[in-house]
This record gives structure tokens, sequence and C-alpha cells, in this order.
């Protein structure tokens, strides 16, 4: 259920300008998602110039709650930097930020470096989340530390 909920809300989420054009990711367009300490699924899903990055978690009450951040992207060998556009969570801070990166496996894997170590997504098989996705209880909004949640729309910054 987890995996089809996730699959459906990033597939749902996506990047929302089909006709953008950019420099693609060396590893392709795409979602990528890991897992946290928490539970909660994190993705970044790229299309062209576009990006959108999200954290979905299970709500306590039912349901899940995705925390979404949208905008441009700009990728090289082994930096992704990104500049916000639209937020589900608009009075969170929204600044640009950069990441390095390496492409595993083809572009099935995505290492991303930080301060404290790697993260390693997958790629998302979105064919199989679209063929087995399944209804549920998705809202949009901000994630709080301790499983909170405030619903909001997706919003320009």
């Amino acid at each position: 259920m987890r995996t089809t909920v996730i699959g459906l809300v990033l597939l749902v989420v996506g990047c929302g300008n089909e006709t953008s054009a950019g420099p693609p990711a060396p590893a392709g367009d795409g979602t990528w998602v890991m897992h946290d300490a928490d539970g909660c699924a994190i993705g970044l899903t790229l299309k062209g110039s576009d990006y959108s990055f999200q954290s979905l978690c299970i709500l306590k009450g039912g349901g899940a709650g995705a925390d979404v951040e949208m905008g441009h992207a700009a990728v090289t060998a082994d930096e992704m930097s990104f500049s916000p556009a639209r937020a589900s969570c608009p009075d969170a801070e929204h600044t640009p930020w950069a990441i390095r990166y390496n492409a595993l496996d083809g572009g099935a894997s995505l290492a991303i470096f930080s301060d404290t170590g790697v993260l390693i997504f997958k790629r998302l098989d979105t064919a199989a989340a679209t063929k087995n996705g399944s209804g549920g209880s998705i809202q949009f909004g901000c994630l709080f530390e301790g499983g909170g949640f405030t619903p909001s729309p997706i919003a320009d910054l």
C-alpha cells in the first residue's frame, strides 16, 4: 500500500510544465525515491528544467500528507541546482539550493551527497505505480517534526 500511495502522489505532483525545455539530467528525467528514518518517502522528480521535491508521510489520523516544493533545476554532470517557484508550505524557507550527486547503475539510482553522508535514491517505476495505483486520501501541506501536518494548497512563492 505504501509504495502504491507514494507512486500515486509522485505521479500527481510531477513537474507541472509540460513544455519546459532544458538540459536533461545525465541519468535522464524521472522520479527517484528513498525512505527516511521516520518512515516517510522522499522523492525528487526531474523533467526537463523543472523539478519537484516531495516528502510523503502517512498521517496519524489516516491518509497521507505531502510537503512539496517545485521550481526550476539546472543539472550538470555532478551537481543539481534548484530555484524554488511553488510549494505546498509557502511560509517555510524556500531559497535556491544545490546538491552534489552521482548517477549509479545507468541512472537506476542517484547517490546524493550531504554534509552528513550519502543518500541513495532509487528510480521509481512510474508505469508500475500507475498500473498498480489505488485510491487514497493524499493532502498537500506542511509536514512538521513529530508527525504534525497542516493542510495547504501548492502556491506560488
